[in-house]
């Protein structure tokens, strides 16, 4: 998931194809130019970032709004030639080396609801055990709910299933809604309390789930072959959907589909590989694609996602969840062996949980607790090598400088910086998950989500000397900005500051020798990101006395044209 720019997901061209003799594209399959469109049989066909790969998003159906009434509005409105668009040198090429822009699936982040619960022995999920995604998408009839059956995030918010248990429509990290029973209390920071403090009911597991094993390191790293890695890039990244710091590194390769045996993933530590998602059956992808956690110890857990053909010991999970698309149960393996083959559709993610620890950096747990709750558990992973291990991937890291795996947690109380949600929004979990955005012409910008209502400002993860201003809705789109030169750096910013007016530009990245850098080839170590002379829009924010903060958005406006807090302002909260 690279950038291609701040905002070029701001304006997503149409295809160039007209829609009477445009192919409709085959949801997964790979594509070449990310955001092109497609328009067919009345369904439009985006090209998306899934996790790191481009690949052809399911059709939008062109939905045609009648126009409103023109109402008065105090607010100017920006003109759409105010809006930056794609230029050429923007664009991404059909080389191998990831676009800026991603689309969250629920392969980009591990979900609760696709770890396994207890179980001793390897076994296939039924529709009805603790996987999302299964059964039905109703939320009517008892016999459509079931725990872990996907429900209408629109509908009615909880119902009883057969049995007479009242379980809850529920939000997960994949941005789907699925049954689930009512969180129970636990030692939450700030907020409501229910934020849960344990790795193992954070990742989804059962409170009785038998963890085994007693690694705490990674004693060999998790490719076979290191050298055949092009590039990786840190935790932290602020992209497109992905609004605030994600939570895994991406692991990159020199080109695409090689002859298999190319490039070969394997365990960094002894453990036992106790859940598996195949998103061909549940993405319909033409290609291998799995997402595997992995138990080294009752507190380190590593997740692998978009890893390909499954090797080895690991084989056999493929057979054993052909009919759902999930899988737990319990398969022992060593570090180092080798547990997929990467080649047919190459790049992969990886994250590493130590619940034996926390990040003091979030202001508020709670609201991490409907939606992706290990993040306070989210570790650097190169921190947990041994040096000659370390020392093994030292050229491949785009960032040198410690954490080398990156950092998530920013939040600063009483000042702008960290993670926002939009007040009474459901913190990370957000809503909306499933709602499409399509203009009056029926050219599509980006399918809407949880997302929307996400802020963050936070250094960037490679060059952290520069802020990002990473909004989840700046007219309908996720972009990621910088303040223009010579402004106050937003580090210093406290209650007693006043309103501030930002001027943002779109963000050009630059090689550590100050040339522009087309993002091409392998990305260059340290390089830096520099403010563009194309003016985005303003963003004028103001801290309150409750350590909220005050937030209008003025897309495609000049700073100037700011004057005070309008009825479009929004609160955020941490």
């Amino acid at each position: 998931m690279r950038k291609v720019s701040a905002l070029i997901v701001l304006v997503l061209t149409a295809s160039t194809l007209s829609p009477a003799l445009a192919a409709a594209p085959k949801p997964g399959t790979a594509c070449k130019t990310l955001n092109q469109k497609i328009t067919s049989g009345g369904q439009v066909y985006t090209c998306i970032k899934s996790g790191s790969k481009k690949v052809w998003s399911k059709g939008v159906k062109v939905v045609v709004k009648p126009k409103a009434a023109p109402t008065p509005s105090t607010s100017p409105t920006p003109a759409a030639s105010a809006t930056p668009s794609i230029s050429p040198s923007a664009t991404p090429s059909a080389s191998a080396t990831p676009s800026a822009s991603a689309t969250p699936s629920a392969s980009a982040t591990p979900s609760a609801s696709a770890t396994p619960s207890a179980s001793a022995s390897s076994t296939t999920q039924t529709g009805s055990g603790s996987g999302s995604g299964n059964g039905s998408n109703s939320n009517s009839g008892s016999a459509n709910i079931n725990e872990g059956f996907l429900c209408d995030a629109n509908g009615p918010a909880s119902a009883k299933n057969a049995s007479g248990v009242e379980l809850f429509c529920t939000k997960g990290g994949d941005g789907k809604s699925s049954w689930r029973p009512k969180q129970t209390s636990g030692t939450g920071s700030g907020g409501s309390g229910i934020w849960r403090d344990s790795i193992i009911t954070a990742l989804g597991l059962a409170p009785d789930f038998k963890c085994a094993g007693s690694a705490t390191q990674l004693t060999s790293g998790f490719m076979k072959d290191v050298n055949t890695i092009s590039h990786i890039a840190p935790m932290g990244e602020m992209t497109s959907t992905h609004v605030t710091p994600v939570d895994h590194i991406y692991v990159y390769f020199p080109q695409q589909a090689k002859p298999a045996g190319t490039y070969m993933v394997t365990s960094p530590a002894d453990g036992v590989i106790i859940s598996a998602e195949d998103f061909r059956i549940q993405n319909g992808y033409p290609y291998p694609d799995y997402r595997l956690v992995i138990m080294h110890s009752c507190k380190l857990f590593s997740v692998f996602i978009h890893v390909g053909t499954l090797i080895g010991s690991a084989s056999k999970i493929a057979t054993e969840m052909q009919s759902t698309g999930r899988w737990s149960g319990s398969i022992e393996i060593k570090s180092g062996e080798v547990i997929a083959d990467d080649s047919a559709n190459p790049n992969f993610d990886y994250s590493l949980f130590d619940g034996s620890t926390k990040l003091s950096g979030f202001a508020n747990l709670d609201s991490y607790a409907n939606s992706e709750p290990w993040k306070p558990f989210t570790v650097d992973p190169f921190e947990y090598m041994s040096s000659a291990v370390k020392s093994s991937y030292a050229a491949k890291l785009t960032r040198t400088a410690a954490p080398l795996g990156g950092k998530i947690d920013y939040d600063k109380v009483g000042g702008i910086v960290g993670n926002w949600f939009v007040k009474g929004t459901n913190g990370y979990a957000g809503q909306g998950a499933n709602a499409n955005y399509a203009n009056a012409t029926g050219s599509s910008k980006v399918s809407r989500g949880y997302w929307d209502t996400h802020l963050a400002i936070a250094p960037h993860n490679v060059d952290t000397e520069q802020f990002i201003f990473s909004v989840g809705d700046w007219d309908g789109c996720p972009c990621q900005m910088v303040a223009a030169p010579g402004q106050i750096n937003p580090s210093s910013i406290t209650a007693a500051s006043g309103t501030i007016v930002y001027e943002l530009r779109e963000l050009q990245l630059q090689s550590a020798s100050g040339s522009d850098w087309d993002r091409g080839g392998i990305w260059p170590q340290n390089f830096r990101v520099v403010a563009t002379n194309i003016v985005a829009g303003y963003l004028a924010i103001r801290v309150n006395a409750d350590n909220s903060i005050t937030v209008e958005k003025g897309v495609g406006l000049a700073k100037s044209s700011f004057t005070a807090f309008t009825s479009k302002a929004l609160t955020y909260t941490h």
